[in-house]
């Protein structure tokens, strides 16, 4: 049997100008390599034109539009009538020519050699790393949620689900990714669930399994965080003990008003224990910080944001330096999350739990 070498892709964002030209709106993305094998699945976005994007060797995946830099393929050439890798020197939309658009809102892409090999219908490919910046890559083993608190109001999720065509309060297990983190080889920092809540009740049939492959890969951090930690000690595993070392639990809190999910979140015992307090909609002058390990802090973005006041912000790390608790500042938020940057007096605050 012949061994193919592994395929290793370099893409880049598209240029500002190239990015209008295909109705795009935001142009963040960083350049990056990515192994072939890692499958996920592409989803074209909505506005986007399917021409122009075939004109400039581009893909959409997770809303975010990528070209191809360049493709490298180490060691020599099997021969032709082998099976093809999975390579992407050029992308083409499964059951659509390069001449028409793109007829669904959904499509399964594959990648092939445009000069050696004959392309493998329904070879889809990637692991993309999250653009959030306090994490290395999400996983959602399921998407959906139902809304709890004023924070879910203007949630990311249910804007980006509803452009797709779906119910975002339909919680449903994912078809191509529940499996995913088993096949990635590098270590990685993940946050877990972005497009849920790990402990929605709708997930109990689901989450032993998920917990399963945390305890299977060792190798990654999960960062798990939730709006409902009242849930939490009663649907870790069996196995927990006094905590996974691989396993962060963390709790989401927008105001005062649910500053309880601290408390409740204390209780659980965890190696790292961190508060999102995100999107922040109101001062926090009063935290506790006993037993917590790490505070993240931004505003809201998106259409209809509610702004976040700069001495919130402040209050916050202040109450952080004091206790020693390593404080993270994501964003001030806006109309896009990278609208109104991220310094607060002057720096960045990237703390991070040891």
């Amino acid at each position: 049997m012949i061994s193919w070498p592994t395929p290793r892709l370099e893409y880049r964002p598209l240029s500002s100008s190239q990015f209008q030209d295909i109705g795009g709106q935001d142009t963040s993305a960083s350049v990056s390599t990515f192994d072939c094998r890692s499958k996920i699945e592409l989803i074209l976005r909505r506005g986007i034109d399917f021409r122009a994007l075939m004109k400039y060797n581009a893909f959409v995946v997770d809303s975010t539009v990528l070209a191809i830099r360049s493709v490298s393929v180490g060691g020599e050439e099997p021969a032709a009538n082998s099976p093809p890798p999975d390579t992407g020197l050029f992308i083409c939309p499964l059951g659509v020519t390069n001449t028409k658009p793109l007829p669904k809102r959904r499509a399964r892409f594959y990648a092939s050699s445009r000069d050696a090999w004959e392309p493998r219908g329904g070879v889809v490919f990637m692991a993309i790393e999250s653009r959030i910046e306090w994490t290395g890559g999400t996983w959602n083993p399921w998407h959906g949620c139902t809304k709890v608190s004023p924070g879910c109001k203007r949630c990311y999720m249910y804007a980006a689900k509803r452009r797709y065509g779906q119910d975002p309060a339909v919680v449903v297990r994912s078809k191509t990714q529940f499996h995913a983190p088993l096949k990635w080889a590098e270590p990685k920092l993940i946050f877990t669930c972005s497009w849920s809540d790990w402990f929605h009740k709708t997930a109990d049939p689901w989450r032993d399994e998920a917990w399963e492959i945390i305890r299977a890969t060792p190798r990654h951090s999960y960062q798990i965080l939730t709006k409902r930690p009242e849930r939490i000690l009663n649907h870790l595993p069996s196995a927990w003990g006094s905590g996974w070392p691989n396993a962060w639990i963390g709790a989401s809190v927008e105001t005062s008003d649910y500053a309880r999910r601290i408390d409740l979140l204390r209780e659980v015992p965890a190696r790292i224990r961190f508060l999102s307090l995100e999107p922040l909609l109101g001062p926090l002058p009063n935290l506790s910080l006993d037993g917590i390990h790490w505070v993240i802090v931004g505003g809201e973005s998106g259409p209809g944001y509610r702004p976040c006041n700069p001495n919130w912000v402040r209050s916050i790390r202040d109450q952080c330096l004091e206790a020693a608790v390593p404080f993270f500042f994501k964003q001030w938020g806006g109309r896009t999350s990278k609208a109104g940057g991220r310094e607060l007096d002057g720096r960045t605050w990237d703390g991070m739990p040891a």
